[in-house]
């Protein structure tokens, strides 16, 4: 029995790489299913069959992954996220989405040709409508404290970089045993602590059972192909007991197939997990990162891929999706695959929807309905002066110094554009500005806070020289 549950922030979460205190250590973007089994584990010796439960491999936690918002039929809705795939790519300069999979030797030459360069996609999830969801990280300076002088104690300055509390993981364990499982939710549903530092502010989370799943419709790919999409790590062994990344199709527990390495986008890692209760550091699990997409030619019909392979299964590792169908699109002529239209499609539909939401009228809502607009203002303002900028390179410093203190001491916005487009016009200053004087005023007069752009574009002149 396969059951899903929702991990929420209630605080802002560390999550890292590596077990290791000192030294920096880049940040998980998902939740390993270690930490689950871990929090279970604080109650090993209330378990009738302990190695039953964390040993055998027979209860599997899996990886806690983000649930990313969706906008399907006019409404928002929460999908399970994929680390995307490492076969998607975007242009370095310009818009555009391609997958590498389905990209012939003459697609890549004509990219070549048309001077586009694919970068490849290598953080972020998706979910199955191409909605990205890319994490941003808190950052905090700490110092130790120095008990004796009650002070913080020099030289001993750390930072935590963390998750943003809100944040909504689906993670899923699947056990025979429906008793086992009852117990097991006895110890992990409701609240508890999560990650690094969690006598500080950080680690709590809550814990609830789940309606939604990760189950996803697959697609039969062409030239008898299969695709193996790593939903999680897969740690791989071979026949003599030893860690290996991947060398053929057996690996993987295949009896037939080959693996296109050259269609094939792996990504592979190692980390040392570190054991509380042991006090000590745990073997080097050495893996296939997620994301990693395994091309397989000419797999027998009748094998079947089990949804698991690899090792360390009881800590999420090993999971696997065959052929899905996020897999199934070769480039942003798919109209779906266009994932940053898409989020700015979201973005739009969610500030539509808070205009349509009637606030509570206190003074408080409207001081602060009031600051949010003008800084929404002046960052939309900003914008316009980095777009322009570029089209005034003429003038000298002392010329925008002028112009700034027009803007400072004219009385309106049309004695500043009088003042200006004078200045401008006459003098010694009009040879400076013949090729961008029209484009100047016709920017100004198309404006609304025409004296905060004058005065912004005037200090970003240092820029602009």
């Amino acid at each position: 029995m396969k059951r899903y549950y929702t991990c929420e922030f209630k605080s802002d979460i560390i999550l890292k790489e590596s077990a290791n205190t000192q030294g920096d250590s880049p940040n998980l973007d998902f939740i390993p299913g270690n930490a689950f089994l871990g929090m279970v584990a604080r109650n090993y010796d209330k378990f009738k069959d302990p190695f039953y439960v964390f040993h055998s491999g027979e209860v599997k936690f899996g990886d806690g992954d983000i649930l990313i918002e969706s906008l399907v039929g006019g409404k928002i809705a929460l999908k399970p996220g994929y680390k995307i795939p490492l076969c998607f790519c975007n242009l370095k300069v310009g818009e555009g989405y391609y997958n590498r999979l389905f990209l012939s030797d003459e697609d890549e030459q004509n990219l070549i040709d048309g001077q586009k360069q694919l970068k490849q996609l290598r953080y972020g999830y998706i979910n199955e409508d191409y909605f990205l969801n890319s994490f941003n990280y808190n950052y905090s300076q700490k110092s130790a404290h120095d008990e004796k002088n009650r002070r913080s104690k020099d030289e001993a300055m750390f930072g935590y970089t963390s998750f943003d509390k809100g944040l909504k993981f689906l993670f899923s364990i699947e056990c025979s045993d429906d008793e086992t499982l009852k117990q097991i939710e006895k110890f992990l549903l409701g609240e508890r602590l999560l990650g690094k530092s969690k006598t500080a502010q950080y680690g709590r989370v809550i814990i609830d059972k789940s309606n939604l799943s990760d189950k996803i419709d697959s697609f039969k790919p062409n030239g008898n192909l299969t695709y193996i999409y790593a939903k999680s790590r897969i740690a791989l062994f071979d026949e003599f007991g030893n860690p290996t990344l991947l060398r053929s199709a057996s690996d993987l527990g295949l009896k037939s197939g080959q693996i296109d390495f050259r269609n094939s986008h792996i990504k592979v890692g190692n980390y040392i997990p570190y054991n509380a209760k042991k006090e000590s550091c745990e073997m080097m699990r050495y893996f296939i990162k997620k994301g990693s997409v395994i091309t397989i030619r000419n797999l027998d019909k009748d094998e079947k891929i089990p949804e698991y392979i690899g090792s360390f299964q009881n800590e999420g590792f090993g999971a696997i999706l065959i052929n899905p169908k996020f897999l199934n699109v070769k480039d942003s002529s798919n109209e779906n695959f266009d994932i940053t239209n898409n989020n700015k499609e979201l973005v739009k539909f969610k500030k539509a929807q808070n205009k349509n939401t009637k606030e509570p009228q206190t003074n408080l809502i409207k001081f602060l309905s009031k600051k949010e607009r003008e800084d929404t203002q002046f960052l939309e303002l900003v914008d316009r002066v980095e777009a322009f900028k570029s089209k005034v390179r003429g003038p000298r410093k002392s010329q925008w110094k002028s112009i700034n203190n027009f803007a400072i001491t004219s009385k309106n916005d049309d004695e500043m554009v009088e003042n200006i487009e004078k200045f401008i016009s006459s003098g010694v200053s009009k040879k400076d500005w013949d090729g961008c004087r029209k484009d100047f005023i016709r920017e100004i007069k198309s404006l609304s806070n025409k004296k905060m752009f004058v005065r912004l574009l005037s200090a970003s002149k240092k820029d602009i020289q």
